[in-house]
């Protein structure tokens, strides 16, 4: 059984890096199924429609029986049954990715003007990295997303070395569209669409953590959460 995650804080080109593993055509895809779960009261694994976080849990391991899984979720929201399943974080290869909240921050607040500070998610994915480090003995594979846009080859290389698989380096570029597993995420994935491969985007933002006190706020919450997981990343 082959079963990737990767958790990242919303806004950190986690769906890009999702696109990538899509486009490598070895793995079954799944995106988000914890977030849509909170969201929507339901999610779709595999196939199958399932309303707990136990549900999603063991119908991940129902469809990494038949093909590789790789799935990627965010974190604006903490998730009991996952931190609460020292099984299911050993069982699975857990990875992280990082951005710099200041760059985090603006972008979502942009999409969300009533983005809670714990929904900016640096808290919540800290605490999952210590709990999977707990559950098993290891440091688990931490990206920074500013690092993997500056050099993908690299990072991606070291990322599939760490979670043993093999590097597909065509699956670093990709055709820009739509995908049905986000068509209902509207303008939050309108980057991805767009995107031909993992590289940096040129947007700016009217609100920024230095002339909005309340973005400024959620920065001071935020940093030292970044700060400690940024330096365990990977750095080639």
């Amino acid at each position: 059984m082959k079963l990737l995650a990767l958790w990242s804080p919303p806004r950190c080109r986690s769906t890009a890096f999702w696109r990538m593993i899509a486009e490598r055509g070895d793995f079954v895809a799944i995106h988000e199924p914890f977030y849509h779960l909170v969201n929507y009261g339901h999610s779709e694994v595999a196939g199958r429609i399932v309303h707990t976080e136990e549900q999603v849990i063991a119908q991940l391991y129902v469809a990494a029986q038949v093909r590789p899984v790789f799935f990627k979720d965010c974190t604006p929201y903490a998730y009991p049954a996952v931190l609460a399943d020292a099984t299911f974080l050993r069982r699975c290869i857990h990875t992280f990715l990082i951005r710099d909240p200041r760059d985090v921050i603006p972008s979502h607040y942009a999409m969300n003007p009533n983005v809670t500070q714990d929904e900016i998610g640096f808290s919540h994915l800290h605490t999952l990295y210590e709990a999977v480090r707990a559950a098993t003995g290891t440091d688990p594979t931490v990206l920074d997303a500013d690092d993997l846009v500056a050099s993908p080859e690299t990072i991606v290389r070291t990322w599939c070395a760490r979670v043993g698989i093999n590097h597909r380096p065509e699956s670093l570029n990709w055709a820009p569209g739509d995908r049905p597993e986000w068509s209902d995420g509207g303008d939050w994935h309108f980057e991805v669409r767009i995107s031909t491969g993992l590289r940096r985007g040129p947007r700016r933002y009217p609100d920024t953590v230095m002339n909005n006190s309340t973005l400024a706020t959620y920065l001071d919450h935020q940093l030292p959460y970044y700060a400690d997981l940024r330096q365990r990343r990977i750095r080639d």
